[in-house]
């Protein structure tokens, strides 16, 4: 009865955010289905499309379709899902933990009392608004799912393997890899959980006896798969691929993770809610060793390290609990060129933090006073009321977009992406003047090697029919003294569009050549060569429409070489036809259609007869053409 009202409280705690819009990564993640997905192939193409992690996380993306299956959608319906996810997870914590429990010498008549608490503080816990209320996010949330789902398949297939039982380990097998397969296909970071296993393997089964043939499953099937994970994360420092588009070196990166993951622990511990939210690209980095809380925070990492291992025996909780965070932050909060600070990478790894502390608190009182346990268990109610106000708040304002915006930019005054959000909140109010100066405070003091600034500024004042408070010609002249931001782009595209209106005709050619110096920016942004080579498409799209061909065969090369494919070998061999080079465009066609062909993931559509058919049309083309050229001789 406990968890079902734990579920329901949470419900109507989140029900408010349910109203808001989509926000920064879902345009890129769920937006790949703008076309529509009508037929196998589409299907394919949105599930197994670059851009979204190494396996492409296609139960992820599959999962969206639940709710559209074409861009733009309503966001209301995608927030939904994920509310109705976080629920499953937390049913499925609570079914896991009660199982876990009595192996962690937590009293039998106590274990129903501390899954329900821990279970609904998760549920509850102002931390995971981000997480649940973020669609893309719903990448973590299925993650998290299928990995508790394995847990739980574990601790109860384990015992089975002790008792002989006729196939039992391939049972646990089976019952341990179908979600654990399911997780990896819905986010890369689940790549942990053979590691989370071996942790609860060596805690909670610790005094049981191990056969011969569980121990070569136990090091192929779990140590095998931790040891890769590991050898992985070591060898990226090696490849050093990724840290170029970074603001922060690995070494900084390193340096800094040990005081962001105190930083959550503050969060996790003390339900604040302040500074919660998207924009974290304001973290402070380090780049010393001897920085204070550098120092502190590794000091305070390596006594619980060492306190949890000497007292797993005596107090397994908390030597799980402190494996399960740090295990739960092993991929994204160490060597790979991830953005430094995400709230949804605690999803999992806050769990047994919360499950801990309340097993821990209890044990305090017991230690005071058997008498007064009972207060503990009311200073869980207590905590989960504060819990669902906390959150009730939050989520009234992550349900309302302008009230976010306003708590994020005040709450980040140094976060770029804040600001830039803030600026299109103001000019949306009609505070056009002030935006315009707050730019140019910001552009001369805060981010002056951000370019999208002074363009963001160029477009308000196209918008408002005002003399221009920058020159893009200078800008454009001196591009490589500036950086390519994630808001370059976009006031890019609004700029063009409003140029094709006929606004503004003084800008056309600074902005082109703004937009074909893309590549000289200093590039610090993921995907950084997709991004330059977008930009170069948008400026060949707009110079096609204004009938200057050649500069737009020149963009769309350029275009090709940062980012090979066959939507910019298909826009080329359009170019090619308009003009009437029908050999180069068959040429240009067949070298794509070999590129393709060697580097075709194996799971996406086969472009071979799109190739074929565009080729058939060239080669009619071309006959057409000779035929005419021989009537014009013959005459």
């Amino acid at each position: 009865m406990g968890v079902w009202l734990a579920l329901v409280v949470s419900y109507l705690c989140y029900q408010p955010a349910v109203s808001g819009d989509f926000l920064m990564d879902d345009f890129h993640n769920i937006g790949t289905m703008s076309i529509g997905i009508d037929t196998a192939d589409d299907l394919r193409e949105f599930l197994f499309s670059p851009g979204a992690g190494p396996v492409g996380r296609p139960i992820s993306r599959l999962s969206f379709l639940i709710n559209d299956y074409a861009w733009p959608a309503e966001a209301a319906s995608f927030k939904h899902t994920n509310l109705m996810l976080h629920l499953l997870c937390g049913l499925a914590l609570y079914a896991f933990v009660l199982r876990l429990l009595p192996r962690l010498s937590v009293p039998i008549n106590v274990v129903p009392y501390v899954a329900l608490a821990g279970t609904s503080l998760w549920l509850l816990h102002p931390f995971n608004i981000s997480t649940t209320m973020y669609v893309v996010q719903r990448m973590t949330q299925l993650a998290a799912l299928f990995m508790l789902l394995s847990c739980w398949a574990y601790v109860v297939f384990r015992p089975r393997v002790d008792s002989a039982e006729d196939g039992s380990l391939a049972k646990l097998t089976a019952a341990v890899g179908v979600p654990g397969v399911l997780a990896i296909l819905s986010k890369e970071n689940a790549a942990v959980l053979p590691a989370l296993l071996l942790l609860i393997e060596r805690i909670a089964f610790s005094t049981t006896p191990r056969t011969r043939q569980f121990r070569a499953w136990e090091a192929v099937c779990l140590w095998l798969p931790s040891a890769l994970v590991v050898l992985g994360l070591v060898l990226v420092p090696l490849v050093g691929s990724g840290y170029e588009n970074r603001t922060f070196s690995i070494s900084e990166r390193l340096l800094t993770q040990p005081v962001i993951l105190f930083d959550y622990l503050h969060h996790i511990v003390t339900f604040s809610t302040f500074g919660l939210g998207i924009y974290h690209d304001d973290q402070v980095t380090y780049s010393s060793l001897l920085a204070t809380p550098v120092l502190i925070s590794l000091v305070a990492l390596a006594i619980a390290v060492i306190f949890a291992w000497r007292c797993r025996r005596r107090f397994p909780i908390v030597a799980l609990g402190v494996g399960w965070f740090l295990i739960g932050h092993l991929v994204e909060s160490t060597t790979v060129p991830l953005e430094l600070y995400f709230e949804h990478r605690n999803y999992l790894p806050m769990m047994f933090v919360l499950i801990g502390g309340v097993w821990g608190l209890i044990k305090l009182f017991q230690l005071a006073n058997a008498k007064t346990v009972g207060y503990a268990f009311g200073l869980m109610l207590a905590l989960n009321v504060m819990a669902m106000f906390q959150t009730q708040s939050m989520a009234r304002v992550w349900g309302n977009s302008d009230e976010l915006v306003l708590l994020m930019a005040t709450e980040h005054p140094d976060s770029p992406r804040a600001f830039r959000s803030l600026i299109r909140w103001m000019e949306l109010y009609n505070q056009r003047e002030q935006a315009l100066n707050k730019l140019d405070r910001a552009f001369a003091e805060q981010f002056p090697e951000d370019i999208s600034l002074p363009l963001m500024s160029v477009d308000i004042t196209c918008n408002m029919g005002s003399e221009h408070r920058y020159d893009l010609s200078a800008l454009a002249d001196e591009m490589e003294r500036y950086q390519f931001t994630d808001g370059y782009f976009p006031t890019a595209e609004s700029l063009v569009d409003k140029l094709r209106e006929g606004l503004c005709p003084e800008l056309v050619d600074p902005l082109t050549r703004m937009l074909e110096n893309t590549v000289k920016l200093d590039v610090k942004v993921n995907e950084a060569r997709k991004r330059a080579s977008k930009a170069l498409r948008l400026n060949a799209r707009w110079l096609m429409d204004r009938g200057d061909f050649r500069r737009a065969r020149d963009n769309l090369h350029r275009a090709y070489e940062f980012n090979p494919g066959a939507t910019i070998a298909f826009e080329l061999t359009e170019l090619w036809i308009r003009v009437g080079e029908f050999e180069s465009a068959l040429a240009w066609l067949e070298r794509t259609e070999s590129h393709e062909r060697s580097n075709r993931h194996p799971l996406r559509p086969d472009l071979s007869k799109s190739f074929r058919d565009k080729r058939a049309q060239l080669q009619q083309l071309i006959e057409a053409q000779e035929t005419v050229s021989q009537k014009i001789e013959s005459r």
